[in-house]
């Protein structure tokens, strides 16, 4: 075994904002001074000025970085009079500037602008996509009336149209010194910014909205009292809400919603707290196909006599029920505040293919009736659940000790233990000494020898060890084996796929199929597998199966044999596949090298996921935070970390040397940072007036 450790003293505070697609947004790049001749096509990059009169508008790049309201130049308009055609500074959407904006995703457009002079002070702005040279959706079309003041204007706009040949509209946005004509004036404009908005819900703990009770004979309210969220009773006289400001009542921020609610009112009656599909606002949020959520809420009753609640989670395509009871059931509340929480998994797109929106309604109503009861309501949160992407206790560490239940699902977390015979027995055993890894191992007794039935210990693919694989990917999978005694040493191995959500029949059979002569010792068995096949719904994917069984691949065998340590790696993960897909490198692919010169050698940016033919060192460094008298030193550490071989460490001391850097520090915190890397945050306290902290990384094999 041999260890390779690199160390990481420098430290550079890094952060994650959402990209800017528009091109050359805060015109840095083009010719300084007035933009001729017109029409100006990517003169600057991105953009074009035209003025169809050709003599009332100029359009002049200006470099002041004491001006500018991001970098060094910004755009001036100058308009000298009143007349009737066209001009402009607007992208390039066929040019320079073409950027497209995906349809289901809501994106932020925002820009700075002021007035300088002249007798008017209006911008005609204008923001669509387009198909080609034609208009393919229009999202805003307004005159602002500007200030002399540089004030940031933001819309947000949620493209539905793809192209007629299925691609995605191209940005346009348009700024026009005009009203009904062109007017005299004199504007600037600087720092064009369009943001994916990330999909969140919004308002979920009522924090936004105005306090206040909203009776029933003004409903509905509709995305106005509370943003984002309708109240409504069709009867006009029974069902009233009440936004409420309680910082000690609400179990999330300050406000929690009531809901008062009389009996008697049924048949076509309705009232709930909902999210209006039609005009989500705030609660804009979209789910995906495919994709697990978790929806929960805080909830209670306080009066009345009754306490129940009916849950709705749907998801809409306009203001059709696209997906319906997704949750769908009535709820026993209690005096005191409980979380709800449920997990949806929506499978249906709407008709032009972009996600649904999600719906959620909570009626205080029981079949079909409204009830006699006041209800309260917080904290509404929907959380994307990660695609299960780790094989799950893979040393066994969690299950009860002792003879397993047959059958017995997840009892051991994540596998299957069963026996057809009836005459077998699976064991899972405590022993440190013996265990390969941890403290468990499996033991897996079959007293048959030549009988055609089956024993077996296997992953619960779509239960607790859903374990999701991507199609076209190798994988390697290993675990330690060993035979103890009987009068047979065989080990039927077996990895197939199967669709996810179904517990059959198998999708991909077969991957591996192996029987195995097993030692006297533990050995490390090693299988490489490619899936090949994916469900023809294009919504499901496909779940990892292994299983053992004490067979010769037909027939049951007498012995005992033990499991333990199994793993299961994405090649691309290693680090000779991850080294492999930078082919630029040449001869540069030791874990030593530095072929960027960036500072971070070949196994630093693997383990913090930079890219050694790029110079991104100031991107993927740990960061450092002082709070009081905490330091705290945040990296980025593989998901995999321990099955990859890597051990992080952070030490500190009261020098910058490395060798006096000796006191090691602990883990205080760790969150997910993208698919493949968690964020992890080590802290020391202190009260000198500087310290440093090291992370050391050490790749095992």
């Amino acid at each position: 075994m041999r260890k390779i450790v690199s160390v990481l003293l420098g430290i550079l505070l890094a952060g994650v904002v959402s990209a800017n697609v528009v091109v050359n947004g805060s015109f840095e790049t083009g010719p300084i001074g007035i933009l001729s001749p017109l029409p100006a096509v990517d003169q600057v990059t991105g953009w074009r000025a035209f003025d169809t009169t050709g003599s009332t508008v100029t359009f002049e790049l200006i470099n002041d970085p004491s001006e500018a309201t991001d970098g060094d130049n910004y755009m001036k308009i100058v308009s000298v009079g009143a007349a009737s055609g066209d001009a402009a500074i607007d992208i390039t959407h066929t040019g320079a500037g073409g950027v497209s904006l995906s349809p289901g995703v809501t994106y932020r457009v925002s820009f700075d602008a002021k007035r300088v002079s002249g007798t008017a002070n209006n911008l005609a702005l204008t923001i669509r996509t387009y198909d080609g040279g034609s208009i393919l959706e229009q999202f805003i079309t307004t005159g602002l009336s500007l200030s002399e003041e540089w004030t940031t204007y933001s819309y947000e706009i949620a493209p539905t149209l793809f192209e007629a040949g299925g691609g995605e509209g191209n940005l346009y946005i348009g700024f026009r010194p005009k009203g009904a004509t062109l007017l005299n004036e004199t504007i600037c404009i600087d720092n064009v910014s369009v943001t994916e908005v990330p999909n969140e819900l919004g308002n979920g703990g009522f924090e936004s909205g105005t306090v206040g009770l909203y009776p029933a004979a003004g409903l509905p309210n509709i995305d106005n009292g509370i943003p984002g969220w309708r109240m409504f009773d069709t009867t006009k006289s029974s069902v009233s809400y009440e936004l409420v400001n309680d910082p000690a009542g609400a179990t999330e921020g300050s406000n929690y919603v009531k809901i008062i609610s009389t009996a008697g009112a049924s048949g076509s009656a309705d009232a709930a707290l909902d999210i209006y599909q039609v005009n989500p606002g705030v609660n804009a949020f979209r789910l995906s196909p495919g994709a697990s959520y978790t929806v929960s809420f805080d909830a209670k009753v306080i009066a009345g006599t009754d306490n129940r609640l009916e849950v709705q989670v749907k998801t809409f395509e306009g203001t059709s029920i696209l997906e319906n009871n997704l949750v769908g059931e009535v709820i026993t509340l209690t005096a005191d505040w409980t979380t709800y929480s449920y997990e949806i998994r929506p499978t249906l797109f709407e008709s032009n293919g972009t996600d649904p929106n999600f719906y959620i309604g909570l009626r205080t109503k029981a079949g079909g009736f409204l009830l006699d009861e006041t209800v309260c309501i917080d904290n509404l949160t929907v959380s994307e659940l990660p695609k299960p992407r780790r094989l799950v206790n893979g040393s066994f560490e969690e299950g009860p000790v002792g003879d397993l239940s047959l059958p017995s699902n997840d009892e051991v977390t994540g596998w299957r233990a069963f026996d057809v015979s009836g005459s077998n027995s699976i064991e899972l055993v405590n022993d440190p000494a013996e265990a390969t890894d941890g403290a468990h191992y499996v033991k897996i007794t079959s007293v048959l020898s030549g009988v055609n039935s089956d024993t077996g210990f296997d992953v619960t693919m779509n239960g607790a060890g859903k374990c999701m694989l991507s199609t076209g990917v190798t994988y390697r999978v290993l675990f330690d084996a060993k035979w103890v005694s009987g009068s047979d040493n065989s080990l039927n191995f077996q990895v197939k796929t199967f669709e996810e959500g179904t517990g059959g029949p198998v999708f991909e059979d077969q991957l591996v199929s192996e029987n195995i002569t097993l030692a006297s010792e533990w050995t490390t068995y090693s299988y490489e597998f490619t899936p090949t096949l994916l469900p023809s719904n294009g919504v499901n994917g496909i779940t990892f199966y292994a299983g053992f069984r004490p067979k010769d691949g037909v027939y049951l065998q007498d012995e005992i044999i033990y499991i333990d340590n199994v793993r299961l790696l994405d090649l691309a993960y290693t680090y000779t596949g991850w080294i492999e897909s930078y082919p630029t490198l040449g001869i540069s692919t030791n874990y030593t090298d530095d072929p960027d010169a960036d500072g971070m050698n070949n196994l630093l940016e693997y383990a913090l996921g930079g890219d050694p033919s790029a110079s991104d060192a100031s991107s993927v460094k740990p960061s450092s935070v002082m709070d009081g008298e905490w330091i705290y030193y945040i990296y980025k550490q593989h998901k995999e970390y321990e099955q990859l071989g890597l051990d992080y460490s952070v030490f500190s001391g009261l020098e910058l040397d490395s060798a006096l850097l000796t006191n090691a520090t602990s883990v205080i915190g760790s969150g997910e940072y993208d698919a493949d890397f968690n964020l992890v945050t080590n802290g020391i306290l202190t009260d000198v007036q500087q310290a440093f902290m090291q992370l050391k990384v050490q790749k095992t094999e």
